[in-house]
Order: structure tokens, then sequence, then C-alpha cells
């Protein structure tokens, strides 16, 4: 799947949950081993802070994402 810098999207992340976020920049999911994400709200996770805007670290295996 193709995104373009600035979509918002859903992540879920394995060990982290499910968060909302952004595209940092253009990628492909199908063939990137990395996304680049950051935070679309604060405090996503359970007894981590987050904090909107701070980049989250999102990899191919662990991570489904979608479009919201």
């Amino acid at each position: 799947m193709e995104i373009k810098k600035g979509q918002k999207l859903k992540v879920r992340h394995s060990r982290k949950g499910i968060f909302n976020g952004i595209a940092l920049k253009d990628f492909d999911a199908t063939k990137d081993e990395f996304y680049p994400i950051v935070l679309d709200q604060d405090n996503p996770i359970i007894g981590e802070h987050g904090v909107k805007g701070e980049l989250m670290p999102c990899r191919k295996g662990i991570c489904r994402i979608e479009l919201r």
C-alpha cells in the first residue's frame, strides 16, 4: 500500500497497542521495512508517555496500518 506524506493512519502495533498517526514522508508499506509515522494524539500507550508529533518506531511485521 502506497502511503503519502500527511495521510492520517491507524496503527495496530503488536507491542504498543493501537494509536493514530500521520505519515512523516511517502513510503510503501509492502516494500519498506520501517514506517516513518508520528503520533497524532497524546498519551496513546498505557504506561508510557507519548506526545503528539513524536516519532513512533513502526516496523513491518509488528505493525499493521490502515487509512483513517
